[in-house]
């Protein structure tokens, strides 16, 4: 059975914010050539300020944030939320029509200039990956939900028979589990990562899946079935795995 653990903390490095997002792009496009496929960038951003207070000065510099991004040619839509079991780290999904148009972005002064912006409510350097879907309206689903579970599998490499089992998996959370929401998104991420259960220094690849949930408690609740056992046995061959709630705001 695959461990689920909650993701571990993010290391804090020295390096400035600008100089981290500057590096991680490079690594982003030499790994992974062009795409004309609508993607979805996903940022796990560690927090040092409460950026839902009303009327703080953090909540209008995320709000300043949201509106830049929102703005920029090929921006398809943003969900934005807090981690449930870390209230301090935002996660948010924006959809692109091409992973160009965001690496257009990135490469605009307005882009180091919101980064720069950022920087008194960041508690560490966020960290950017991609996925692409076919239809957004799994993820509307799951983001639209009370609370949204984010669970990312970690493989050596990618295989067809993997994507397939993963398919088969959200298959049986759609048609057994009480209280989730209708759609499950799944997809491969598109860069190589790094995960201690891959071994140190070693890249490997990830799967990310999206499931809504009218609560904690009904997620957990169908982890004790028959039905998630069985679908647990299906990602059998991945090396090991994160999970973690987000409760997404409307934006």
């Amino acid at each position: 059975m695959v461990p689920l653990v909650r993701r571990h903390a993010s290391v804090r490095h020295s390096k400035s914010v600008r100089d981290q997002h500057r590096e991680r792009n490079l690594t982003t496009q030499d790994n992974h050539p062009s795409t004309s496929m609508p993607v979805t960038e996903v940022a796990t951003i560690p927090l040092r300020a409460n950026v839902l207070e009303r009327g703080s000065q953090a909540a209008r510099i995320w709000q300043g944030m949201i509106t830049t991004i929102s703005q920029q040619d090929g921006c398809q839509y943003i969900h934005a939320g807090l981690e449930h079991e870390s209230p301090d780290t935002a996660q948010l999904f924006i959809g692109w029509d091409t992973i160009e148009s965001h690496q257009r972005f990135q490469d605009l002064p307005r882009y180091q200039e919101m980064l720069k912006s950022l920087e008194p409510i960041l508690d560490g350097s966020p960290q950017l990956v991609h996925f692409e879907l076919k239809s957004p309206s799994n993820l509307t689903a799951a983001v639209s939900a009370p609370v949204t579970e984010i669970a990312t599998v970690f493989l050596l490499e990618k295989t067809e028979s993997f994507g397939e089992n993963l398919s088969s998996f959200a298959k049986i959370v759609d048609e057994h589990a009480e209280g989730a929401s209708s759609g499950c998104a799944h997809s491969w991420i598109l860069e190589d990562v790094q995960h201690e259960s891959l071994g140190a220094g070693v890249k490997g690849r990830a799967c990310l899946l999206a499931i809504g949930w009218s609560s904690i408690s009904a997620h957990l609740a169908f982890k004790e079935t028959c039905a998630f056992r069985k679908g647990v046995e299906l990602l059998k061959d991945a090396r090991g795995s994160e999970i973690h709630h987000t409760i997404f705001s409307p934006i």
